[in-house]
């Protein structure tokens, strides 16, 4: 059955107010159309996925046929590349409309109102209007949640929220294509390639991308058979700590990206990609590496590796994080170890800082040690900036003073701990 409208929201976003909005704007919708079947009225992955389906098929599928697309904008949201490739999947099905004047079909609303201006993939989408009461506009649908006082105006927004996107189904909804890309192929409308934007000045230490490095469940059946913690697609949906914590390296990422207020991105792991963190490093972003050991043991991935390991990056780091619940990691932990010597031989050696090799062994740990790095790399960063700018721009002075540093000091060699 195709679902009237796709609920697209960021993962850190759900809470029981994010639930109880889709379940009220479900329930009027239903009531105006006089249909009962929620998987007629919305898809959202929190109920609509069944344990066991493919989740990112399914997923797919609903952004393929879908009337409509509502998405919940906040920090959070433009943080996260997995939103950013729905989005892209949406606008780019308006792309093929040929007919003028048709209905809107992208609904954004304001979940929490952004700290930085919206996406330009975003703007040309109204996501306020007059019917809407003020106080929306102003402060976000989930303040109008929290507060009792604005109990009516929230009914009121969800009443004329489900009267827009009934009419909107019944306008000539965006062409179905027989299929997509798969999510790897998919950019985020939110974030442009490194490559494409090197000559921008968005960039800065406040940015930062991560690397997945980790092989598919079909790659990783060819060296030993383990599939514990993989996933089809490998990458973002990596899970490090399965099955005691069944939650995707991205989604870790971009937690900590955006609880300490990082732009977020993800870089393919492709032979451009050690050129792709050196236009970062001239931009002064930050680039995380986060890597399964035993995808060290595949040779295409062991290359572009050992590519990094000869470089001296000062905005780079390599998280290796170690699953000691799985049997099988600590029966081939010897052997995962040399693997891992011989593609970092050269950063084993210097142990460069922000680099952990074997420190990281439980989600808690991953998530202090992300928040760590990207304080550590923040300040390397703003370091290197104003030394190779000479605080020139006005944007590095300021971020150098408030992360306490000196623009007129001559930088001083310190040679402990750091690569040649």
């Amino acid at each position: 059955m195709t679902p009237l409208f796709f609920v697209s929201y960021a993962s850190s976003d759900r809470d029981g107010y994010l639930a109880q909005f889709i379940r009220d704007l479900t329930d009027e919708v239903r009531r105006k159309l006089g249909d009962k079947r929620d998987d007629h009225i919305r898809f959202w992955d929190t109920d609509d996925v069944d344990m066991g389906d493919v989740w990112p098929t399914r997923l797919a599928d609903a952004l393929r046929t879908s009337k409509l697309f509502l998405c919940l904008l906040s920090p959070a949201y433009f943080n996260s590349g997995y939103c950013g490739k729905e989005f892209e999947v949406f606008r780019t099905r308006l792309a093929m409309v040929k007919l003028p004047g048709r209905q809107r079909a992208i609904f954004p609303l304001l979940w929490e109102i952004p700290r930085s201006p919206l996406p330009a993939a975003v703007e040309p989408f109204q996501y306020s209007n007059e019917d809407f009461p003020p106080i929306y506009a102003k402060e976000g649908l989930r303040y109008l949640m929290k507060l009792s006082k604005h109990r009516d105006d929230y009914m009121i927004f969800v009443d004329r929220l489900a009267t827009k996107l009934v009419v909107a189904g019944d306008a000539n909804p965006p062409p179905v294509p027989e299929s997509i890309n798969s999510f790897s192929e998919i950019p985020s409308a939110f974030q442009t390639s490194l490559v494409d934007t090197s000559n921008s000045s968005d960039g800065g230490p406040n940015k930062v991308s991560f690397v997945f490095v980790a092989g598919s469940t079909a790659e990783l059946e060819t060296i030993s058979g383990r599939i514990t913690g993989c996933s089809h697609q490998g990458g973002w949906y990596w899970q490090p700590y399965f099955p005691i914590a069944g939650v995707s390296a991205g989604k870790l990422a971009q937690l900590a990206a955006t609880q300490l207020d990082f732009r977020y991105s993800e870089l393919s792991v492709d032979d451009d990609l050690i050129e792709r963190i050196k236009k970062a490093e001239e931009r002064n972003e930050i680039v995380i590496i986060i890597a399964d050991p035993w995808t060290m043991c595949l040779s295409q991935y062991a290359r572009l590796m050992r590519q990094y390991d000869s470089v001296a990056l000062v905005n780079c780091s390599v998280l290796l994080p170690w699953n000691d619940q799985d049997p099988e990691t600590l029966k081939q932990k010897g052997d995962l170890q040399k693997a891992i010597a011989q593609v970092f031989a050269r950063k084993l050696i210097l142990r460069p800082p922000a680099h952990e090799w074997e420190s990281i062994r439980s989600v808690d740990e991953l998530n202090a040690k992300l928040s760590e790095v990207l304080e550590r790399l923040r300040m390397m960063v703003l370091q290197l900036g104003t030394v190779g700018r000479r605080a020139e721009s006005t944007r590095i002075v300021e971020q150098a003073r408030e992360a306490g540093l000196s623009i007129k000091e001559k930088p001083t060699l310190n040679t402990s701990g750091a690569e040649s």
